[in-house]
């Protein structure tokens, strides 16, 4: 195999990944069990498993879902996601998902979000 030009897939499927050798038993849709090779798990499913702690509003959350909806974020912090929507706080630069709530957004390590009430202000 020539090194210069190896792609994902060719090193996923080369007998000499040792995550090819070894077989997960999976049942599909239909009940069947069929056997997949981890790497085709891991290619499909990313690293499962694997603990993703961020905050918000200064809360810590983990999480092992790499992908999730900012609504479930919101539900993972007990926040009511039909009177707030969610901010990502990227330094000084804020990411709004006002209208986006159910469009899955990659969760990272660390990351920082809060939560923004659309109801009225109360005034005194």
């Amino acid at each position: 195999m020539d090194r210069s030009s190896v792609t994902v897939p060719e090193v996923m499927d080369s007998p000499a990944n040792p995550a090819r050798r070894f077989k997960s038993a999976v049942r599909g849709r239909d009940g069947e069990k069929s056997m997949t090779t981890d790497s085709e798990v891991l290619a499909e499913h990313g690293r499962p498993g694997r603990p993703i702690t961020f905050t918000v509003d200064g809360e810590p959350i983990t999480t092992t879902e790499e992908s999730l909806t900012p609504n479930q974020i919101l539900g993972l912090a007990g926040v009511d996601p039909t009177t707030n929507y969610l901010v990502q706080v990227k330094g000084r630069h804020q990411v709004s998902y006002q209208g986006h709530g159910d469009e899955p957004i990659r969760v990272h390590e660390n990351a920082v979000f809060v939560s923004v009430s659309t109801g009225p202000t109360p005034t005194s």
